[in-house]
């Protein structure tokens, strides 16, 4: 809570100067040994953007959403809406909703889909330098490894 009101803080000093980008201090801070840190414009925007990013990386994790919003109760489950809530100690809300998961055919269908993208990859690698003739070859192998032919033959 307290390192969200930093960064709320810090927003606001840099709305209040948006205009001063030439090496002005902005804003002063006071360091943990007692001594003060000077922050221009340039330098809030870089601070807030590694904040802003620090954030939103750590609230991928249950123990960043901890670090940042206090403890959270058990999850609230709504199994209608197919959704958890975990609320934190400062009011924060996170919602997950409830995935299918995929099956064995679909598995092995997207697998089929990545080997078959690798395919097109290698024959693409080896036809991107070789003659004309020898691309056609390759291409007509390629397009007869592609073709199932099945004889029935219907009879005595």
């Amino acid at each position: 809570m307290k390192k969200l009101a930093i960064i709320a803080a810090a927003a606001l000093v840099q709305l209040a100067t948006a205009g001063q980008s030439d090496g002005t201090v902005v804003a002063q801070t006071i360091r943990a040994d007692g001594t003060t840190n000077t922050w221009t414009q340039l330098e809030l925007q870089t601070a807030l953007g590694l904040v802003n990013r620090m954030y939103w990386r750590d609230m991928e994790t249950a123990a960043g959403r901890e670090r940042w919003h206090g403890k959270s109760g058990p999850p609230q489950l709504d199994t209608n809406l197919c959704i958890q809530v975990w609320k934190y100690a400062d009011g924060f809300a996170w919602t997950n909703a409830w995935t299918r998961p995929k099956s064995q055919m679909e598995r092995e269908a997207e697998a089929a889909a990545r080997a078959a993208a690798r395919r097109e990859a290698e024959f693409a690698r080896l036809t991107n330098a070789v003659p004309g003739i020898v691309a056609q070859i390759l291409a007509e192998r390629e397009a007869a490894s592609k073709t199932n032919t099945t004889t029935i033959v219907v009879g005595p």
